[in-house]
């Protein structure tokens, strides 16, 4: 059969071959004529016998065109890659079944009928229930109109205090459409009314039993009931379907939103737990379930009860170990995690690792002591193991940032963990890791014992190692530069903070470089050149080192506008650089002499939030937060409004342990500042004090 397709393509060949023939014709003279002046000795039939060539070459091609178009039907543009193609029986099933659904889902009223409904409608908006209910009980008497009219015929009906009259028409309906479990419902709600219980529950009773069978309709009675305020009812359609069906699995998640209405946290529970006797592998999704359904500590507390008992039931699964951990790391009750860690890890033969994963859940929640905690166990227990040499290197990683947490900075604190460091190198062959342990203990020198030269003389050993990594070897160079202006050595800073950027260029370390060396040339008050750097920052790959560039560059510019002598800008760089070297008694006595010497300058707010960091690092916690309150509401659309709510936020979350105002603030940022650099860090850690679930690692194998 020649589709349109196909024709348009014959007209197309055609107008071709006319096309083709009239050049022949016109040629054909031009032609004869030059080969007989020229002698040419060119066969006269040649050209046409070309053109018999031609056509026979178009013939083809619209004969494999139409056999192409009689087997393959045309796709339409736009037609999704794996849909069916029109025409086919695919196509037409599908369209025939969308007909069916869109029939169902939007019935068309009898036309006979539909001025009436409309007309009893207009009563119903009238409140003129007598008239409506003399409409509906007309349109009633054809069963096809009870979907349209029934809700509102029932309440026209209660409106008007025509009791017997509802319930002879909810017996009617049920006995004409039986295959309607929401109408015999509906009947029992009308007896439950009526204070008449034992008809209702009788009539429950015969629906459950009659739709037993069939778990759409069980499914659609219990929601019907659940909605109406009848959870009891919905129970009793579960657990008759499930006797019938002899499945006790099914229906968990169903019956455990029932139980969540009525607030029965224990049945909830016990019901969810029942998954976990079928299937082991169900424990992530009963741990969604238990995150999105649990809100309250007693619900939590009614967890923990149930799962100690049931773990102590069935000694022999891991089950309930396995969920009472994740409970306890959700809880953040790191010693209750330990304890189910240790007895899993036994039991699952995981050979440290278990315990291992809840140290860096620790760690990753900066909850160090309970890092420690689990490492030194591990490192004492599991000393012969694969394990050990992770957990020994954590556990000192661990101890470190315990350390550097606390304020004042124990000394003594700082020389055992240097020790520490130097242990773990006598028992290591891996070269590399021993220097990066001796650049730790140089940092450690340097920063916290304040002893320099100490630290000047390991990093340099580091770099003159013949074998060291050029990257440990670019960041002993930035540690060193650093170092240098700990000891206001700022030359050799510069040249150490340019060899590192040359040998690590377009690279974050190399970023990392320009920047160290732009911000020294702010601290010395050479503010153009470090703009220069900075420019080129802003360019960064690395968001991090963009946005700390252009923080510095802005603060630069903004205040070299008003004050071109960068007199009190000099002044509060030098503030910055106190803060680098740890000098913060002595920062803040500057800051108090710039508000002085500067009462109305415009880096009013910068004062405010280096006072703030300064406070916050000195655990001066209440004033911190007042420094930071002042520039929330008073410089908010300054250079370090967002900074400034989310330090806020992070310091009534970690250190005030105020989760509902740090909640407040977070969400604050998050609609005051969307497009800031810690959009996504307040995005993460809202939903993590709302209780969104944290990130637990999965069984061992």
């Amino acid at each position: 059969m020649l589709t349109y397709p196909v024709l348009a393509r014959f007209y197309v060949l055609i107008e071709l071959m006319n096309q083709f023939f009239k050049k022949i014709s016109a040629g054909k003279a031009g032609y004869n004529s030059k080969r007989n002046s020229a002698g040419s000795s060119i066969p006269k039939g040649r050209s046409w016998g070309f053109g018999a060539a031609f056509l026979t070459v178009l013939f083809c091609a619209v004969i494999s065109m139409h056999s192409a178009y009689a087997q393959v039907p045309v796709k339409p543009p736009g037609t999704p890659a794996g849909a069916p193609q029109p025409g086919s029986p695919e196509e037409a099933k599908r369209e025939a079944e969308n007909a069916k659904k869109e029939a169902a889902d939007q019935p068309k009223l009898p036309s006979k009928e539909s001025k009436q409904l409309e007309l009893a409608e207009e009563y119903m908006n009238r409140d003129d229930y007598e008239k409506a209910v003399s409409i509906y009980q007309e349109l009633a008497r054809n069963m096809d109109m009870i979907p349209y009219i029934h809700k509102k015929y029932m309440l026209a009906m209660f409106k008007v205090g025509k009791a017997s009259a509802q319930e002879s028409y909810l017996k009617k309906i049920s006995s004409k459409l039986p295959d309607i479990p929401q109408y015999k419902i509906d009947l029992a709600l009308y007896y439950n009314g009526q204070k008449q219980a034992d008809k209702a529950n009788g009539i429950i009773k015969k629906l459950s039993a009659a739709i037993a069978k069939k778990p759409s309709d069980v499914e659609t009675a219990a929601k019907y009931a659940l909605v109406n305020q009848q959870a009891d009812w919905s129970l009793v359609f579960f657990t008759t379907s499930r006797k019938a069906l002899a499945d006790p699995y099914m229906y968990t998640f169903e019956m455990v939103n029932v139980y969540k209405a009525q607030g029965r946290m224990s049945p909830m529970i016990s019901e969810l737990l029942s998954l976990s006797e079928r299937d082991a592998g169900s424990i992530a999704q009963i741990e969604n379930t238990l995150q999105n359904t649990l809100s309250k500590p007693a619900e939590f507390d009614t967890l923990e009860k149930v799962l100690i008992e049931k773990s102590q039931t069935y000694t022999t699964s891991p089950v309930y170990s396995e969920l009472l951990l994740w409970l306890y790391i959700q809880q953040h009750d790191f010693n209750g995690a330990f304890i189910q860690a240790k007895a899993l890890d036994r039991r699952t033969g995981a050979d440290g690792n278990r315990l291992l994963d809840l140290a860096r859940i620790c760690v990753n929640n900066r909850e160090y002591p309970a890092a420690v905690m689990v490492l030194e166990y591990v490192t004492k227990e599991y000393e012969k193991r694969p394990v050990y040499w992770g957990a020994m290197r954590m556990l000192v990683n661990a101890r470190e940032e315990q350390v550097k947490s606390a304020y004042p900075v124990d000394p003594a604190a700082v020389r055992n963990l240097i020790k520490d460091y130097y242990a773990l190198n006598a028992r290591t062959d891996n070269r590399m890791a021993g220097l990066e342990n001796l650049r730790n203990i140089a940092l450690l020198y340097g920063t916290y014992l304040n002893k320099t030269d100490s630290a000047v003389s390991i990093l340099q050993q580091i770099l003159d190692y013949p074998r060291a990594d050029r990257t440990l070897a670019d960041k002993c160079r930035l540690d060193l530069g650093d170092m240098y202006i700990l000891q206001n050595v700022y030359w050799e800073a510069t040249l150490l903070y340019s060899q590192a950027e040359k040998n690590e260029k377009d690279s974050p370390l190399g970023y990392d470089a320009k920047l160290r060396n732009a911000r020294l040339s702010y601290f010395k008050g050479e503010f153009e050149l470090a703009q220069e750097h900075l420019d080129v920052l802003k360019l960064a790959t690395s968001r991090e080192i963009a946005n700390d560039a252009l923080q510095l560059s802005l603060m630069i510019e903004d205040n070299l506008a008003f004050d071109t002598t960068g007199k009190a800008l000099q002044a509060y760089a030098n503030t910055e650089l106190l803060l680098f070297q740890h000098r913060e008694a002595e920062a803040l006595k500057a800051l108090e002499t710039m508000e002085k010497e500067f009462p109305k300058h415009s880096l009013t707010d910068e004062v405010l939030w280096l006072r703030a960091r300064i406070n916050r690092r000195i655990k001066h916690t209440d004033e911190a937060i007042a420094n930071l309150d002042k520039i929330v509401k008073d410089h908010a659309t300054d250079l370090y409004g967002d900074d400034a709510m989310f330090m806020e936020a992070n310091i009534y979350e970690e250190e005030k342990g105020d989760k509902v105002k740090a909640m407040e603030l977070y969400q604050q940022l998050l609609k005051q500042y969307p497009g800031s650099i810690f959009t996504a860090e307040s995005r993460k850690r809202f939903r993590a004090l709302r209780g969104d679930k944290l990130d637990v690692p999965p069984p061992a194998n």
